[in-house]
């Protein structure tokens, strides 16, 4: 609804990937709530259905993969006729493109390939373009409970060094 609302507010159609989550919990909306976005977005004037997706979060997991999978085909083939002739198509992350099979998928996602980086223990042949520098830019000692970083997610069971190391 945001989206249409930019949309509107700009007069200029949105392009939309609708994300579907069938195993990451990160990203995407829950696979009981597909089908009523993905009216919304073929609804309305101003968004367009660019790509439908989902993500693996270990790609060389055949058991939750397939799981996923089947998941996610059984949804495209649901939403086919409803599809845009252009619509991406894509699950598959740099992982996935070198351990799962390409399925009802029209497009990929790579990440870490594209750097030359290689997610896999499989000998590919790359050339890696990226390199990652920093330096340790604070060092400190916290007490036993204290939390750490954004919410709080982490919290120390014992007295703890921690080194700040800045990237971004």
């Amino acid at each position: 609804q945001q989206l249409s609302e930019l949309a509107q507010q700009n007069n200029q159609a949105i392009n939309v990937h609708l994300g579907i989550d069938t195993g990451m919990s990160r990203n995407g909306c829950l696979v009981e709530q597909a089908e009523d976005l993905l009216h919304l977005v073929i609804n309305d004037e101003l968004l367009k259905l660019a790509g439908i997706c989902t993500h693996y979060p270990q790609a060389y997991d055949e058991k939750s993969c397939t799981e996923q999978e089947t998941v996610f085909d059984q949804l495209i083939e649901q939403f086919d006729s409803q599809l845009p002739i252009d619509c991406l198509i894509h699950r598959a992350n740099s992982e996935g493109l070198l351990y799962r099979p390409a399925g009802p998928c029209n497009a990929v996602r790579i990440g870490l390939l594209l750097t030359g980086t290689n997610p896999s223990e499989q000998d590919i042949p790359l050339q890696q373009v990226l390199r990652w520098s920093s330096a340790v830019s604070l060092v400190k000692n916290i007490k036993q409970g204290q939390g750490v970083s954004y919410n709080h997610l982490v919290s120390v069971g014992r007295d703890t060094r921690i080194a700040i190391i800045p990237v971004g």
